[in-house]
């Protein structure tokens, strides 16, 4: 249900949503005052969270999903060296999390009564703590794996195990190039060879100019973002050309997904020599070079 209304407010569950629990949002305003009056270092920690909390609510104060265009201080982190590098302020939050953890341990630390009365406060806020953050395995998404991915396990690794599946992608935090389909992250830990392609939070831009500048890769990363052959020029020796520079770099298998290849990728992979075909499944086929 909550997931639902954050998908029709525009929020992101996993950079735009955050949950302190019950016990801890009772306990830090049944003693809020309290702590703010009496404890010097309470007020540093409730200093902290605050600064960290408006930190994390962004560069503009968005409500239910809406930008309401009111400047926040995060607004000026973009001009700071170093702090400037922090692009996602709602990760901010995690130093909140921290500051509530910490009052509420020394709200509880400050109880009074007998040991009895203080054991069984803290042990009922503990369990509630437990409960409001349990972890139940909630299956959200069925993962079926091709058998051709099997099949592909059960091949012989080596220096030519390479796996290249096209369309071919690259991605980090910034953008992709090609077309990636993140499902082959996940078929690869089944077939477990060594992938051509990926993703990868932070890039390098040297490995990103490797794939653009390589003679085999560059064309097949335009290849699989939609370009034409004859917009790339690649004449028609371009299969045999792909097909050896495939052999130079280890590749050893590919995988077609004929569902998302444009007509011209798809064309070049069956045209290339030595090629032989060893299990299709749906859109996807298995192919591999031929030594």
């Amino acid at each position: 249900a909550s997931q639902s209304v954050f998908a029709r407010l525009g929020m992101d569950r996993v950079e735009g949503v955050a949950w302190l629990g019950l016990a801890p949002l009772l306990i830090l305003a049944t003693n809020a005052w309290r702590q703010r009056a009496n404890d010097q270092e309470a007020r540093r920690w409730w200093m902290m969270g605050a600064v960290f909390l408006v930190w994390a609510l962004g560069p503009f104060l968005v409500v239910g999903g809406i930008n309401a265009g009111l400047p926040l201080p995060a607004f000026l982190v973009r001009y700071l060296p170093v702090v400037a590098n922090a692009r996602i302020p709602g990760r901010a939050m995690v130093v909140v999390y921290l500051a509530a953890a910490v009052l509420v341990s020394k709200a509880l630390a400050a109880l009074g009564g007998s040991p009895r009365r203080r054991a069984a406060i803290c042990g009922a806020a503990a369990v509630v703590v437990c409960l409001d953050f349990l972890a139940a395995p909630i299956p959200l998404l069925d993962l079926e794996v091709p058998h051709l991915y099997e099949t592909l396990r059960n091949q012989p690794a080596g220096a030519r195990s390479v796996v290249c599946e096209l369309p071919l992608g690259i991605r980090d935090g910034f953008g992709q190039q090609g077309s990636l389909d993140h499902a082959v992250l996940f078929y690869q830990t089944v077939h477990q060879h060594p992938l051509v392609g990926g993703f990868v939070a932070r890039l390098s831009p040297r490995l990103r100019s490797a794939y653009e500048t390589d003679a085999t890769l560059g064309p097949l990363l335009r290849l699989s973002s939609g370009e034409s052959a004859e917009h790339l020029r690649l004449g028609q020796d371009a299969a045999s050309r792909i097909r050896d520079g495939l052999d130079r770099l280890g590749v050893g298998y590919v995988v077609l997904n004929r569902a998302t290849a444009s007509p011209d990728l798809t064309q070049i992979v069956e045209r290339m020599p030595g090629l032989r075909s060893l299990e299709r499944n749906g859109t996807r086929e298995l192919f591999a070079l031929g030594r």
